[in-house]
């Protein structure tokens, strides 16, 4: 269904498939040749970064303050931590998205 996000309904349709941060990939990389699917926490972070949520600084500042055994060390980690702290969100428009918060 398309609701006017993007320009026609096959460009909304790319949107999820396209989310760097959600799905670690773009449309275009060869889906073939990459052995492991699953996104690591450093490419989680690089996509955050690539997005404009964070720097890299903000990322590692806000990893540095847990204590060592409690530091996240994985994607999903990092983003229950980032969420729980109030600094991301799922977008409400397109729950497929990642945002920060207002004030986040």
């Amino acid at each position: 269904m398309w609701d006017g996000r993007a320009g026609s309904l096959e460009e909304q349709a790319l949107g999820p498939i396209e989310d760097l941060i959600g799905m670690g990939h773009r449309l275009g990389d060869s889906v073939a040749t990459r052995h492991n699917m699953a996104i690591t926490l450093k490419q989680f972070a690089d996509n955050l970064v690539r997005a404009r949520l964070f720097t890299a600084d903000e990322l590692a500042a806000f990893r540095d303050g847990f204590p060592p055994d409690r530091r996240p060390r994985k994607p999903q980690d990092l983003a229950r931590d980032l969420i729980h702290a109030g600094k991301l969100t799922k977008c409400p428009t397109c729950p497929r998205r990642w945002m920060r918060p207002a004030g986040g």
